[in-house]
């Protein structure tokens, strides 16, 4: 038992009796890509509607056949507007409802190229062939997916030694707390003998810059991207090295070329928003900012709102920047020199706004942390977006409306199951690496149930295989379960949700959805205990969500922010699921198959890997109370207060 050791509780939305779930309607109706009338729809006259079209797409494969692979439909306008969108299994999707006209079709499948082509409708049974073609193994890209056995998603790749690559995490360390001194003597005997190695002069050049010798530091790291035209790191610091000297135009290209390098990370379009801005050229920052948003989403916002609501007033785009800055008030209500530009701009006043002063933007707002080497915890949600099928468009109302429902499923289908759950705990030293590990087994119970609409109760136990079993450095973690029911509609108004697209993940394609706890709303789906101290945090993430059943199969998740109040510095969690089938209720459930988990929290770094098998499905009566087994460790207690949603401390 773990009585004598410090306890960590750490639960997922639904933990217990105590979060009263507010049940949310979903919206529908708006936005799912589907017209009833205008250009493409059922055309009406004063005599009823005309006779409408019925298309027929029929997918073929490499050799003409039928493509019996799941492949993804999407109807649209000529001129690009998105009418439609239909699954095609065994090789078919069909239209209905269409009027005659040009239109375009476009058709993705895992593992082939994406079709697209331009077709008339005429008849009343119209058919399109439309053939695709594999890629070659080296161009599929599964989601850029990291973790769970893969890499930890470090920009920076170390090729060295074993004793070599301590030594640079203990550089990198040191540079991360503001110690210099204690980097040189390691940078000074590795450079000896490697004088070449383009990430190692990256890293020489952030020990200049620590130590406020910004020539040297230019000169590494353009050794740096001499060595190696494509280091990432070091471009970006000489870009923006370059815009704090008020050099623009020197930094463009530099910036360019990072973009180039990382495609879904957003941090060099953003220094491009301030380097356009410092031009005047601001159709061109306004650009770079609405691709910045695109990428890093809230993360990006909260600096590059400003800049962009700047461009856009000097554009003449009032309104626009008015509704920037409102927005991002709401968000940061201590920015004052956002409100002294808006106030400024609400004042009335004819063109060109007499009294406006523009803010001069500058590159100090976007003071991105050094690319250091880590060894420890993937890269955050927000760094950047794993790729997706370009140009396919996704009715974010229907994605949402039906993995809703596979949530809604699960609760009702599931009510208790058990299973082993296999534990690899790491506890890790500053610099990342292992210093012990330890492995757990345990029979693994869950219950879940909805005991009143939207009040939903998820009750977890463990009993270890051995008495003597404490948690490993007395840290239990609990709640992966419920991480996927931030979809189920008592949690879904907590969140802001943005679909980025259609990815190729493992299991095939699946809509790729990014999710964040909302700030005006108070965190339910995740908290942390020690002893009676009970903290609420706030979620961020990202969900692969199956394009044919709709099911959760992949989920990544980081803190919206850290929490110094009890010193939690970081949490990164991966789970991947899995559909187990049941034969006693004969039914099918995505549960996690394997899982990550990351955190930083008292001073210790903890890396857990988890795995889930021999699952089991109970029913358990409505009259009856599940008890823990015999030397089961209750790890979802419910703590006072029961009622109402927890606050943070």
């Amino acid at each position: 038992m773990a009585s004598k050791a410090s306890r960590f509780l750490r639960w997922s939305g639904v933990l217990g009796a105590f979060l009263l779930l507010p049940l949310i309607s979903l919206a529908q109706g708006s936005g799912t890509g589907e017209q009833t009338g205008g250009p493409g729809g059922v055309q009406a006259t004063e005599s009823g509607p005309s006779l409408s079209s019925r298309l027929d797409v029929a997918v073929q494969d490499d050799n003409g056949g039928d493509l019996l692979l799941l492949a993804v439909v999407t109807l649209s306008t000529a001129e690009g507007k998105m009418l439609k969108q239909s699954n095609a299994e065994g090789g078919h999707a069909v239209f209905d409802g269409l009027a005659p006209g040009r239109y375009t079709i476009q058709v993705t499948a895992q593992g082939y190229g994406s079709a697209k082509q331009t077709i008339t409708v005429a008849g009343l049974h119209p058919i399109a062939n439309v053939q695709l073609h594999r890629k070659p193994f080296e161009d599929i890209d599964q989601a850029g997916l990291t973790g769970l056995g893969g890499s930890t998603g470090d920009a920076f790749g170390m090729t060295t030694a074993v004793a070599e690559q301590r030594q640079i995490l203990r550089i990198a360390q040191a540079l991360r707390d503001n110690k210099p001194q204690r980097a040189r003597m390691d940078l000074e005997k590795l450079y000896l003998d490697n004088s070449t190695d383009a990430n190692l002069n990256y890293l020489y050049g952030e020990y200049e810059k620590e130590i406020k010798d910004l020539p040297k530091a230019k000169f590494y790291w353009q050794r740096s991207v001499s060595l190696e035209p494509k280091n990432l790191a070091a471009l970006m610091e000489l870009g923006h090295t370059a815009l704090d000297e008020g050099k623009p135009a020197e930094a463009l290209p530099y910036l360019k070329r990072a973009a180039q390098v990382s495609p879904t990370s957003w941090h060099a379009h953003a220094l491009m928003v301030v380097a356009y801005s410092k031009q005047k050229q601001y159709p061109q920052a306004v650009e770079e900012a609405e691709r910045a948003l695109d990428l890093g989403h809230a993360q990006a916002a909260a600096v590059i709102q400003p800049v962009l609501a700047s461009s856009l007033a000097a554009e003449g785009n009032k309104e626009q920047a008015i509704q920037i800055l409102r927005d991002y008030i709401q968000e940061h209500p201590d920015a004052e020199d956002a409100r002294n530009l808006l106030t400024s701009l609400t004042q009335p006043a004819e063109a060109p706004w007499p009294g406006v002063t523009l803010p001069d933007p500058s590159a100090s707002a976007l003071d991105f942390e050094p690319m250091l080497p880590s060894a420890w915890i993937p890269s955050n949600v927000d760094d950047k977006v794993p790729p997706v099928e370009p140009g396919v468009p996704c009715s974010l109302d229907t994605v949402l409306s039906k993995a809703s429902t596979r949530m809604t499923e699960l609760v009702q289908d599931l009510e208790r199951f058990e299973a082993t759950e296999s534990l690899q705990h790491q506890r890790l030293g500053k610099e990342g690496l292992p210093l012990r590990m330890e492995t757990r087994t345990y029979r693994y119970m869950v219950s879940i149930e909805e005991v009143r609409p939207g009040l939903l109760s998820v009750s977890e136990y463990r009993d270890s295989r051995k008495e003597q079993d404490d948690p490993p450095d007395g840290l239990v973690t609990v709640g992966l379960p419920g991480l996927a029911l931030v979809f189920h509609p008592a949690q879904i108004g907590n969140y802001k949700f943005t679909c980025e697209g259609l990815a190729h993940s493992k299991t095939g394609l699946a809509w790729q959805v990014y999710f964040r706890q909302r700030a005006d709303r108070i965190p339910t789906l995740h908290a942390y205990s020690r002893g009676s101290q009970i903290y609420a945090v706030g979620l961020k993430g990202r969900a692969w969500i199956a394009a044919d059943s709709f099911q959760v199969v992949r989920l990544e998740s980081d803190l919206v922010k850290a929490y110094p109040e009890i010193r939690l510095g970081s949490e990164h969690t991966l789970i991947e699921y899995a559909p187990i089938r049941f034969r006693a209720k004969d039914v099918r459930l995505w549960l996690p198959q394997k899982a990550e988990v990351y955190f930083d929290w008292r001073g210790k770094r903890v890396h857990r890997l988890l795995s889930y098998s021999g699952y089991a499905l109970f029913s358990v009566d409505s009259t009856q109370k599940i008890s823990p087994p015999k030397n089961a460790e209750v790890v979802a207690p419910d703590p006072p207060g029961a009622s109402a949603p927890l606050k943070p401390n």
